[in-house]
């Protein structure tokens, strides 16, 4: 590598005057250190950075440095969206009520279900085939005379046909709920099979703790008439 020339004494001042990293060479060329690179931040204030500039503005494109003299139209109002969840938790709010209120179960509850069970969603299919809103086998629709696995992505014969199970399940497990619960989920038979206890299934107790979650947020939302925040 070739030698550094020595540059005279106004260029140097002028290196020295722009303190940039960019003239490290020059600055060495006048027989001065170029300036060191900055130290990194500590690990705490590196986070404290983070969270005050994120996100972190975008660099504008040199079109837009040369138009900056120009006014600067205000940002549009961000319109906020709503789950789609949440609409059609809204739309069924009705008919939860109606079929809650027949088979005397806490609509809250019915709202957990189908919550955990479909987003509220007609239209849900599972891998195991349970359809619509509360998730239904059709063998066990079948029970309370809906007949077809069409009839189950109607949403009040859904609905209904659920709220029926769920209170014969309240009856014969005395209104334990967690009990009840579970035998939505995997059937009477195996919370006898495992005596009268939640089985030792992953996706049932998953689902039990779930949907124990959710109720009692709702009702918590309810008695504090806060608004409810869909996740």
């Amino acid at each position: 590598m070739a030698a550094t020339p020595e540059l005279d004494a106004e260029t140097c001042a002028a290196l020295r005057g722009a303190a940039s990293a960019k003239f490290s060479l020059g600055l060495q060329a006048c027989g001065a250190e170029a300036p060191a690179a900055p130290a990194p931040l500590p690990r705490a204030r590196q986070a404290q950075q983070l969270q005050m500039y994120d996100p972190a503005p975008v660099p504008p494109a040199p079109a837009a440095l040369a138009a900056s003299a120009a006014p600067v139209a205000a940002p549009a109002p961000v319109t906020r969206r709503w789950p789609a969840s949440l609409g059609r938790a809204l739309q069924l709010a009705p008919v939860v009520d109606e079929v809650a209120l027949a088979e005397n179960l806490d609509p809250l509850l019915l709202h957990a279900i189908a919550h955990v069970e479909s987003r509220h969603d007609a239209a849900a299919v599972s891998h195991a085939g349970a359809r619509g809103v509360l998730q239904l086998m059709p063998a066990t629709a079948a029970r309370y005379g809906v007949q077809g696995r069409s009839a189950l992505h109607d949403a009040p014969t859904n609905l209904q046909a659920g709220a029926r199970h769920l209170a014969m399940l309240q009856r014969r497990y005395g209104g334990e709920l967690d009990l009840m619960l579970a035998a939505y989920n995997a059937g009477e038979g195996a919370v006898e099979r495992h005596g009268r206890r939640v089985p030792p299934y992953r996706e049932t107790q998953d689902y039990v703790r779930r949907v124990l979650g959710e109720y009692g947020r709702l009702r918590a939302a309810a008695a504090s008439l806060v608004p409810v925040t869909v996740r």
